[in-house]
Protein backbone atom coordinates (compact mmCIF):
# COMPACT_ATOMS: atom_id res chain seq x y z
CA UNK A 1 0.00 0.00 0.00
CA UNK A 2 3.09 2.22 0.20
CA UNK A 3 2.34 4.11 -3.04
CA UNK A 4 -1.28 4.63 -2.07
CA UNK A 5 -0.69 5.75 1.52
CA UNK A 6 -1.22 9.44 0.58
CA UNK A 7 -4.61 8.52 -0.90
CA UNK A 8 -5.46 6.64 2.29
CA UNK A 9 -4.35 9.59 4.43
CA UNK A 10 -6.46 11.99 2.35
CA UNK A 11 -9.55 9.78 2.59
CA UNK A 12 -8.98 9.26 6.33
CA UNK A 13 -9.04 13.02 6.86
CA UNK A 14 -12.36 13.37 5.05
CA UNK A 15 -15.43 13.09 7.22
CA UNK A 16 -17.77 12.90 4.24
CA UNK A 17 -19.48 9.59 3.54
CA UNK A 18 -18.52 9.92 -0.13
CA UNK A 19 -15.47 11.48 -1.71
CA UNK A 20 -15.19 11.72 -5.50
CA UNK A 21 -11.80 12.24 -7.10
CA UNK A 22 -10.64 12.43 -10.68
CA UNK A 23 -7.75 10.28 -11.85
CA UNK A 24 -5.66 13.47 -11.99
CA UNK A 25 -6.48 14.35 -8.39
CA UNK A 26 -5.52 10.86 -7.28
CA UNK A 27 -2.27 11.11 -9.23
CA UNK A 28 -1.54 14.45 -7.55
CA UNK A 29 -2.13 12.86 -4.15
CA UNK A 30 0.10 9.84 -4.74
CA UNK A 31 2.76 11.82 -6.60
CA UNK A 32 2.86 9.54 -9.61
CA UNK A 33 0.78 8.46 -12.57
CA UNK A 34 -1.74 5.70 -12.13
CA UNK A 35 -0.86 2.56 -14.06
CA UNK A 36 -2.48 2.09 -17.49
CA UNK A 37 -4.69 -0.66 -16.05
CA UNK A 38 -6.40 1.92 -13.81
CA UNK A 39 -8.01 3.61 -16.80
CA UNK A 40 -7.81 1.02 -19.56
CA UNK A 41 -10.19 -1.72 -20.58
CA UNK A 42 -9.53 -3.64 -17.35
CA UNK A 43 -9.98 -0.58 -15.12
CA UNK A 44 -13.00 -2.05 -13.31
CA UNK A 45 -10.79 -4.86 -12.06
CA UNK A 46 -8.09 -2.41 -10.94
CA UNK A 47 -10.65 -0.38 -8.97
CA UNK A 48 -12.39 -3.46 -7.58
CA UNK A 49 -12.73 -3.68 -3.84
CA UNK A 50 -10.51 -6.74 -3.54
CA UNK A 51 -8.24 -6.71 -0.51
CA UNK A 52 -5.66 -8.65 -2.53
CA UNK A 53 -4.92 -5.42 -4.43
CA UNK A 54 -2.54 -3.04 -2.65
CA UNK A 55 -4.35 0.02 -3.99
CA UNK A 56 -7.71 -1.27 -2.71
CA UNK A 57 -6.33 -1.76 0.79
CA UNK A 58 -5.83 2.04 0.92
CA UNK A 59 -9.59 2.63 0.93
CA UNK A 60 -10.81 -0.70 2.30
CA UNK A 61 -8.77 -0.17 5.47
CA UNK A 62 -10.99 2.86 6.12
CA UNK A 63 -14.24 1.00 5.49
CA UNK A 64 -14.66 2.69 2.12
CA UNK A 65 -15.50 1.11 -1.22
CA UNK A 66 -14.52 2.48 -4.60
CA UNK A 67 -16.96 2.94 -7.45
CA UNK A 68 -15.49 3.79 -10.83
CA UNK A 69 -17.15 6.07 -13.36
CA UNK A 70 -14.91 5.30 -16.36
CA UNK A 71 -16.69 7.63 -18.76
CA UNK A 72 -15.57 10.69 -16.79
CA UNK A 73 -12.43 9.23 -15.21
CA UNK A 74 -13.59 9.61 -11.64
CA UNK A 75 -13.81 7.37 -8.62
CA UNK A 76 -16.15 7.71 -5.66
CA UNK A 77 -14.94 6.34 -2.34
CA UNK A 78 -17.93 5.73 -0.08
CA UNK A 79 -18.49 4.27 3.32
CA UNK A 80 -21.80 3.02 4.65
CA UNK A 81 -23.96 5.24 6.81
CA UNK A 82 -23.31 4.72 10.49
CA UNK A 83 -25.75 2.43 12.22
CA UNK A 84 -28.26 4.32 14.28
CA UNK A 85 -29.66 1.16 15.81
CA UNK A 86 -28.34 -2.36 15.77
CA UNK A 87 -30.52 -5.23 14.64
CA UNK A 88 -31.28 -8.02 17.09
CA UNK A 89 -29.35 -10.45 14.93
CA UNK A 90 -26.12 -9.88 13.04
CA UNK A 91 -24.94 -12.42 10.50
CA UNK A 92 -21.16 -12.77 10.37
CA UNK A 93 -19.66 -14.18 7.18
CA UNK A 94 -16.72 -16.17 8.53
CA UNK A 95 -15.01 -16.04 5.13
CA UNK A 96 -14.50 -12.32 5.82
CA UNK A 97 -12.69 -12.96 9.12
CA UNK A 98 -8.94 -12.64 9.40
CA UNK A 99 -7.35 -16.11 9.78
CA UNK A 100 -6.16 -15.27 13.30
CA UNK A 101 -9.68 -14.20 14.29
CA UNK A 102 -11.09 -17.40 12.84
CA UNK A 103 -8.58 -19.51 14.80
CA UNK A 104 -9.43 -17.60 17.98
CA UNK A 105 -13.13 -18.18 17.39
CA UNK A 106 -12.50 -21.90 16.80
CA UNK A 107 -10.48 -22.04 20.04
CA UNK A 108 -13.29 -20.38 22.02
CA UNK A 109 -15.81 -22.85 20.58
CA UNK A 110 -13.65 -25.88 21.41
CA UNK A 111 -12.65 -24.69 24.91
CA UNK A 112 -16.04 -23.43 26.06
CA UNK A 113 -18.37 -25.71 24.09
CA UNK A 114 -20.35 -22.59 23.12
CA UNK A 115 -22.04 -22.55 19.74
CA UNK A 116 -20.49 -20.32 17.08
CA UNK A 117 -22.97 -17.50 17.67
CA UNK A 118 -22.33 -17.40 21.44
CA UNK A 119 -18.57 -17.67 20.88
CA UNK A 120 -18.71 -14.76 18.43
CA UNK A 121 -20.60 -12.68 21.00
CA UNK A 122 -18.00 -13.60 23.66
CA UNK A 123 -15.18 -12.60 21.31
CA UNK A 124 -16.82 -9.24 20.53
CA UNK A 125 -17.50 -8.59 24.20
CA UNK A 126 -13.88 -9.37 25.03
CA UNK A 127 -12.71 -6.94 22.34
CA UNK A 128 -15.04 -4.26 23.73
CA UNK A 129 -13.72 -4.82 27.26
CA UNK A 130 -10.13 -4.53 25.98
CA UNK A 131 -10.99 -1.12 24.47
CA UNK A 132 -12.34 0.29 27.74
CA UNK A 133 -10.11 2.86 29.38
CA UNK A 134 -8.16 1.38 32.24
CA UNK A 135 -8.91 2.94 35.62
CA UNK A 136 -5.84 3.91 37.60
Amino acid sequence: MYHYQPLRDFLAAKGDRSVTLSFGEIEDLIGRRLPPSASGSVSRQWWSNASSHSQARAWLSLGRKAKLNPTVGMVTFSRPAPLTTLPDTIVVDITELHPITLRLLETIVSETKLNVEAATAALLNSAANDRQPKSE
